[in-house]
């Protein structure tokens, strides 16, 4: 039985060089259980989504929110101290 029998992880490539708005876009692999893959596959084909620029556009989401919290955790410590 292989390691991959039991351990499904996908490895989703996207690779594209297209100049858009002066924004280079770049290869990223990421290593998905492949449940969340069919799953966001089966959202983005019933809503017209490219799956890549839902991705992309999750993590610039994912990642403003971040950045938002860790800056006010930042201006509270702050103001504590």
């Amino acid at each position: 039985m292989n390691f991959f029998d039991n351990n499904i992880n996908i490895c989703y490539h996207y690779k594209t060089e297209v100049n858009m708005m002066d924004t280079k876009k770049k290869l990223i692999g990421i290593r998905i259980h492949e449940s969340v893959i069919m799953e966001l596959r089966e959202y983005c084909k019933s809503h017209g989504f490219l799956m890549s620029h839902f991705v992309s556009r999750a993590i610039e989401e994912r990642l403003k929110k971040v950045k938002r919290s860790e800056e006010k955790e930042k201006a509270e410590k702050s103001t504590i101290d």
